[in-house]
């Protein structure tokens, strides 16, 4: 997927497109890439920033989930975006 964001990129704001992209709770994101509520909480508010492995599991659950076209589409318009 060679569209989305670099991990650099990935911001809380992108986390939460993400979620809402794929019309997710926070509870059912943290459980997929395998952290706490708390911490994708904090991810998506910016008071810290997720660790590389996190990102990691982010990217890669994006990565097989942003196969959906109006998913995808919603994620990436939101990415462009926020990022004007």
């Amino acid at each position: 997927m060679t569209d989305l964001p670099e991990w650099s990129a990935w911001t809380g704001d992108t986390i939460y497109a993400l979620r809402e992209a794929l019309d997710l709770s926070r509870r059912e994101l943290a459980e997929a890439v395998g952290v706490s509520e708390r911490s994708l909480y904090r991810w998506e508010n910016g008071l810290v920033a997720p660790r590389p492995v996190g990102l990691r599991a982010i990217r890669e659950y994006a990565s097989t989930r942003l196969h959906e076209p109006d998913a995808r589409a919603a994620f990436i318009a939101y990415v462009a975006e926020s990022s004007r």
